[in-house]
């Protein structure tokens, strides 16, 4: 009996002498962030006299071929910083070929108003440009 414990405590101690605390993870292959959006400005005075007048452009870069059989579809986000997105612009479909966006003064007034931005204010915003992938036949981390 006394043989029978020493055995049972011996491999238990082999047993957990080979666990390991690192996470086991299979490795997927993640492709090059190429999209980058960049404003053209950092700081804007906008101004009701040139209403139509473009005050801000976003551009990108195209995202990643994800290969043959797939197709990029691009959609622009806008929101005052720090809101996660939960009172943004409607989501703007991109056309294809198309690697900017741009908002005059008055839809930029527009959207501050919305956002209960009071005129003359100063205001952050933040935008994303979203890839979504149709087509193809296997996953590609994003």
């Amino acid at each position: 009996m006394k043989n029978l414990i020493l055995s049972i405590l011996s491999v238990a101690a082999c047993l957990l002498a080979s666990c390991s605390s690192d996470d086991l993870r299979p490795a997927i292959p993640s492709v090059d962030d190429q999209m980058c959006i960049k404003p053209s400005v950092a700081d804007i005075t906008l101004d009701q006299d040139l209403g139509s007048e473009t005050a801000l452009t976003f551009e990108w870069g195209k995202a990643h071929d994800r290969g043959e059989g797939t197709k990029i579809n691009y959609y622009f986000k806008m929101d005052l910083e720090g809101s996660k997105f939960e009172n943004s612009i409607d989501k703007i479909s991109i056309k294809e070929g198309q690697t900017s966006v741009g908002f005059t003064h008055k839809q930029l007034n527009s959207y501050l108003k919305k956002w209960g931005i009071t005129p003359g204010t100063p205001a952050v915003v933040e935008a994303e440009i979203i890839a979504e992938v149709q087509g193809g036949d296997h996953y590609m981390k994003p």
